[in-house]
């Protein structure tokens, strides 16, 4: 892809090289003139160019333009549409306007042998398994349009270390965290590792080992795991986002679902992807972990919208914790600051009216936060489907009935201290006669007059006297 790219005329001098086959002919310079790889600048010239192209198609035809800037990572196109008349129309499209400016695709791969089998597969580098699977950036799809997760066990001898533990959980790879009460797992074996403060190739204890071994060994059950591709129904007329958190002391997560409805009223609710974290090595509240998911979940469900670009007509946050739905409520600077800060940004990120509360048993985040096996996973309903009653009209759905506690924890106290200041006069008690105090109240009034006009080397006799 680099090698498209030109390098403007005045800057080819910049990649000059000096090149000779063998030691015994004369050395020449040669003079790049294309992007060159290693460099740093490098993937951004060469995805800007594409862009630019996605730019200079977009008054003509908006669609494509779209598909260019948004579905590509790097040389990679991921894409589709709603029928094989669009997808075809849409490779042509984007093979003639790719092709002008010599970034020609090839190895075109499809779920749907109707779009390229007009095609000479020879002369467009056609590339798919027998098997009708294909690997896109990390994850197995098949023509049934189902898309499913594989690993395999990777055997160990009997001394297991931190660098074999954290290679092999290295290379589990859930972009979309689908599997990701099974990786939480992983994730708490992990931390573990590190809290034991131990070196790259010294021997895990004996308790870690057996956990160790004994998700290994569970973890093959991941190939059972499939789910469907299409999250949206074909003729959706409305599209809602539901998002889930919660918190164990473990761990938290969130987890974000679809919930489409049909022209005949039906409602199809899927998952789109989810994301876990593991607790803090410094000891936090549950409270303040559920904040923590409901954070995570307000940024989760802002990127999620995005990526879809769809026309979303409602998006409803849930959360099994009555006292983080008080801080989300209330004004931050009520609060401490870890939960200030925090209640700020999910302000800034969602509506207060977005919020509602669910009972525990029904929120599947909770099986992201506590982890679950593989074997269990395959058959969970309420992780793939989200709560039961979702897939139901409103009216069925929990009531917000939630009463916050009168004193909430975290809460700012505002102290109030009032200092009396009083200055004690006491020259009217200090004289028992009054002609004495006339007498020290004249002098004082002398004092002071000479003061104002700075008459101290003028002499003046120790006898009071009226005049001037």
């Amino acid at each position: 892809m680099y090698r498209q790219v030109l390098v403007q005329d005045e800057y080819q001098d910049l990649q000059r090289i000096l090149w000779r086959p063998n030691i015994m002919e004369e050395i020449k310079q040669f003079r790049l003139t294309t992007v060159i790889y290693g460099t740093s600048i490098a993937p951004y010239l060469a995805v800007r160019c594409l862009h630019q192209v996605g730019l200079d198609t977009m008054e003509k035809n908006p669609m494509l333009a779209k598909v260019i800037i948004k579905d590509f990572y790097v040389d990679d196109l991921l894409t589709g549409a709603n029928s094989v008349k669009e997808a075809r129309k849409l490779k042509g499209q984007l093979q003639e306007t790719l092709g002008k400016v010599h970034f020609n695709l090839r190895k075109w791969t499809s779920n749907s042998q109707e779009v390229i089998h007009k095609e000479n597969v020879a002369s467009i580098g056609h590339l798919i398994s027998d098997d009708g699977i294909s690997k896109i950036l990390g994850l197995l799809w098949n023509s049934r349009d189902i898309l499913y997760f594989t690993t395999r066990v990777i055997p160990t001898n009997n001394r297991v270390t931190k660098r074999i533990i954290l290679s092999s959980i290295s290379k589990t790879f859930d972009p979309l965290g689908l599997v990701g009460p099974c990786i939480i797992k992983a994730k708490l074996i992990m931390q573990k590792l590190w809290k034991l403060n131990l070196s790259w190739d010294e021997s895990v204890p004996n308790d870690v080992h057996t956990e160790w071994l004994r998700f290994q060994n569970k973890f093959e059950w991941i190939n059972k795991v499939k789910m469907p591709r299409q999250v949206i129904s074909a003729t959706a007329k409305r599209i809602q986002i539901h998002g889930y958190c919660d918190a164990s002391e473990q761990a938290y997560g969130a987890c974000i679902y679809a919930r489409s409805t049909h022209s005949t009223g039906n409602h199809l609710v899927r998952l789109i992807c989810a994301k876990s974290k593991v607790s803090p090595l410094k000891c936090i509240s549950l409270p303040k972990l559920e904040l923590c998911g409901a954070l995570l979940l307000a940024r989760l469900v802002s990127s999620v919208v995005k990526a879809l670009d769809m026309n979303i007509q409602k998006i409803t946050y849930w959360c099994d914790s009555q006292i983080t739905l008080a801080w989300i409520a209330g004004e931050p600077y009520k609060w401490k600051t870890f939960i200030s800060n925090r209640v700020a940004e999910i302000q800034q990120l969602t509506r207060l009216n977005q919020w509602r509360h669910v009972a525990s048993k029904e929120n599947p985040a909770d099986i992201i936060s506590r982890g679950l096996e593989p074997v269990e996973l395959a058959n969970c309903e309420l992780w793939w489907n989200a709560s039961p009653w979702i897939s139901m009209d409103e009216q069925f759905w929990p009531k917000h009935d939630v009463k916050f506690p009168d004193e909430m924890p975290q809460q700012k106290t505002n102290c109030i201290s009032l200092v009396s200041a009083t200055q004690r006069f006491d020259l009217f008690t200090r004289y028992t006669s009054l002609t004495k105090l006339q007498r020290v109240i004249a002098y004082i009034f002398r004092f002071r007059v000479l003061r104002a006009f700075r008459l101290f080397s003028i002499r003046h006799s120790q006898r009071l006297s009226t005049d001037p």
